[in-house]
């Protein structure tokens, strides 16, 4: 999969985990990261988690149909939506 070169923000992850139904616990689980690393990643001003792990969450969310447009938009892809 090509995956899009993206500035995850702490706002776009929680949205982008909202918009596919899922709890913290699992999407870490299944984005192959601690929870407390997802949740430090989710906590607004807590950024501190290391480039590789942020390049996981992008992908992780990208590979279920999520895009980022900019560092302000997430949405659904068209074919995902339907």
């Amino acid at each position: 999969m090509n995956v899009q070169f993206v500035v995850l923000t702490p706002v776009l992850a929680r949205a982008a985990r909202a918009a596919i139904g899922l709890a913290l616990k699992d999407a870490a689980k299944q984005a192959g990261i601690g929870i407390n690393t997802l949740n430090r990643f989710e906590m607004e001003g807590r950024r501190d988690v290391s480039l590789d792990t942020a390049y996981k969450i992008a992908q992780f969310y990208q590979e279920r149909g999520i895009e980022f447009p900019d560092d302000r938009t997430m949405r659904m892809k068209a074919e995902m939506a339907a």
